[in-house]
């Protein structure tokens, strides 16, 4: 499944994601080192607590460019501990959920790869192509 956002999604996204940080000091982090799994279905606790502010939709589009991030995939080791809104301890990351993030991981470098492949290519053509003088 691709995830893809627009242009304003992307703005709002990153704007809502910024709040996150903000409310949420413990849990949500800029700095790759500090990123650590957040909570199984934490998503319905941000519904409680945003639910006046943003859509639903604006929440899960906020989620996912958060824990879709190659960094985020990093700190999904086995056993590392999960945190709640809080910051505080909500579970370990399991063998499944290691497996789903590199497999993600793996997904995005192929993507990216054939994304450069197909930019490197269309560079090729147009050089190749003659140019009215």
């Amino acid at each position: 499944m691709s995830f893809k956002l627009t242009p304003e999604q992307f703005s709002q996204a990153k704007a809502i994601l910024a709040v996150f940080q903000e409310k949420f000091p413990q849990t949500f982090f800029s700095e790759p080192e500090r990123i650590r799994p957040l909570k199984i279905d934490i998503h319905h606790d941000l519904y409680a607590v945003f639910a006046e502010q943003y859509s639903r939709k604006a929440i899960n589009r906020t989620l996912k460019l958060y824990t879709r991030n190659p960094d985020y995939f990093s700190a999904l080791t086995l056993g590392n501990q999960r945190v709640d809104l809080e910051g505080k301890p909500a579970g370990e990351v399991s063998q499944v959920h290691v497996e789903v993030a590199e497999e993600a991981k793996s997904r995005q470098q192929r993507r990216k790869a054939r994304e450069e492949a197909r930019e490197k290519r269309q560079a090729e053509q147009q050089e190749a192509t003659p140019k009215d003088e």
